[in-house]
């Protein structure tokens, strides 16, 4: 977990849409998105990669 992009978001009506603001030199390589919802303890992944 990167503690500078974690948060907290209210998912009104089952949904909710968020920008990650990646930094200009951040590190490469795989990256995995995680949300969670608190209640459930239910999660879903994405991954993604920073490239040169």
């Amino acid at each position: 977990t990167v503690r500078h992009y974690s948060k907290n978001l209210l998912a009104e009506n089952g949904s909710c849409s968020a920008t990650l603001q990646l930094s200009l030199n951040e590190q490469q390589g795989k990256w995995r998105l995680r949300a969670r919802e608190l209640i459930s303890g239910k999660t879903a992944e994405k991954t993604f990669s920073i490239e040169q």
